[in-house]
């Protein structure tokens, strides 16, 4: 499933209020993650009202939490028994299910990145260092540069003078006299 900007907001909305109800189902980054019992999305629209949210913000956290690596990984391990919302052992995960983690784990495909990557960024070269000075050493001379004109290969003398005349407006303090 391709997340695009809309979804994953949509997604990480669901996320803090469904962790912090049920903490022992969905566990916050970083914990390993059990697979969820079958049906479990039709378990969470009962407490959607609860927890302010609609049918599409819970179902794309589902999804996102389901293609999570290690879920994925969890999903692989034999004998791996599923949860329910309270985090009770329901049943164990099926050979077919094992089977499918492994030969084709699922992925998140992003199509815009949202807030900053965390994926190191390329350095822009720095400039190099300013030399400082010593007092008494000449300073070097400074490049000259040549204007951009028309006339750039004739010498001062031969080029056209332009004069500029501006036309001078009186104002008075007074405004009847004009």
């Amino acid at each position: 499933m391709k997340f695009d900007q809309e979804r994953l907001a949509l997604a990480l909305k669901a996320k803090g209020p469904l962790e912090r109800r049920f903490p022992n189902c969905f566990f916050k980054d970083g914990q390993p993650k059990k697979p969820l019992k079958l049906g479990i999305l039709d378990d969470l629209m009962a407490y959607r009202d609860e927890l302010g949210l609609v049918r599409r913000e819970i179902k794309l956290f589902v999804v996102l939490y389901c293609v999570d690596p290690g879920y994925i990984e969890a999903l692989k391990q034999p004998g791996t028994a599923r949860i329910d919302l309270e985090g009770n052992e329901v049943d164990l995960v099926s050979d077919e299910h094992q089977k499918m983690a492994t030969d084709s784990p699922r992925t998140v495909q992003f199509k815009e990145k949202l807030g900053p990557s965390k994926t190191p960024k390329k350095e822009k070269p720095k400039p190099p260092p300013k030399v400082k000075k010593k007092k008494g050493e000449p300073k070097p001379a400074a490049k000259k540069t040549k204007p951009k004109s028309q006339n750039q290969g004739t010498p001062k003398s031969k080029r056209p003078t332009v004069v500029v005349k501006k036309k001078r407006r009186t104002f008075s303090r007074n405004p009847e006299k004009v």
